[in-house]
């Protein structure tokens, strides 16, 4: 009997999807909340990192006139801010789950 009913017992797994730059949606699944978070934390704090590093070298490219280096530096900041918007997003939806 215990079997059975170990058979018929739901499981939560939280998720979190994300699109590659290619387009593609990817997902990965998390044991508990507490992991959830942190990897949303985790992604925060890479977006913001993308980011610093893109104005980093898009002032770099501006003091040395390099058009090239500008371009990657802005391609990047914005790449770092739609990867913090998408982990505000994922947070977001995950405390508005919570409260129904």
């Amino acid at each position: 009997m215990a079997g059975a009913a170990a058979r018929g017992a739901r499981r939560t797994v939280h998720c979190a999807l994300r699109v590659t730059p290619g387009g593609r949606m990817v997902g990965r699944a998390f044991p508990s909340l507490e992991s959830l978070k942190e990897y949303l934390v985790m992604s925060k704090a890479k977006g913001k990192a993308k980011q610093v590093k893109g104005k980093l070298k898009e002032t770099a490219g501006d003091a040395m006139d390099d058009k090239r280096m500008q371009a990657e530096g802005s391609a990047e900041r914005m790449a770092g801010k739609a990867e913090e918007m998408a982990s505000e997003a994922a947070d977001r939806t995950k405390k508005g789950m919570r409260k129904s």
